[in-house]
C-alpha cells in the first residue's frame, strides 16, 4: 500500500505510475507471456516474468494498493514502484509528493512499514544484506 494519507493523493499520480509500470515492463519484455490488463483505477500487468502485480487507485483512502502474486518477489516488486514513485516525484512533482509504503503483513493483515517488514522478513526472500539491497536497487533501476 502506497499511502499519501499524511498529505493527499494527487490527481494523476496513479495514472502516471501506472504509465511508468507499462513502460518498464516492455522494456523487459515480461509481456510476452501475459498480457496488460487496464481499468480506470485498477491495473494488472507482469512487472517481470512470473512476477504478476495488481494496482487499484482508492482515492477516498488517498492510498494506492499494489499485490504481488509471487510472494518470492514482493520486495522487488516493492523497490521497482518505490523507485518509480521516487522518479514521479522529482521528475514531475518537484518533490511535493509525500508518502508512506506500508506492507500488509500475511499472518495478521494488519498493515506496517516497509522498514518493520524489511527487518522482519514479511516479505519475499530472507536476506537484507547489503549485497542483497544492492541488487534489488539494481533490479528496481528504472532510469
Amino acid at each position: 500500500k502506497i499511502d499519501f494519507s499524511r498529505k493527499f493523493l494527487i490527481r494523476g499520480v496513479f495514472q502516471m505510475l501506472v504509465c511508468l509500470c507499462v513502460e518498464f515492463c516492455v522494456r523487459k519484455k515480461s509481456t510476452q507471456h501475459s498480457s496488460i490488463d487496464l481499468m480506470p483505477s485498477f491495473v494488472t500487468l507482469p512487472i517481470e516474468d512470473g512476477a504478476i502485480v495488481h494496482m487499484m487507485e482508492a482515492e477516498d483512502l488517498e492510498s494506492i494498493f499494489f499485490y504481488s502474486e509471487n510472494l518470492a518477489r514482493s520486495l522487488t516488486m516493492v523497490d521497482i514502484v518505490q523507485s518509480m514513485m521516487q522518479k514521479i516525484n522529482f521528475e514531475v512533482m518537484s518533490g511535493g509528493l509525500k508518502w508512506e509504503i506500508l506492507i500488509e503483513h500475511p499472518n495478521n493483515n494488519s498493515f506496517i512499514s516497509l522498514e518493520a517488514a524489511r527487518s522482519k522478513t514479511v516479505l519475499g526472500g530472507n536476506s537484507n544484506s547489503q549485497d542483497d539491497l544492492d541488487k534489488r536497487n539494481k533490479e528496481a533501476n528504472i532510469d
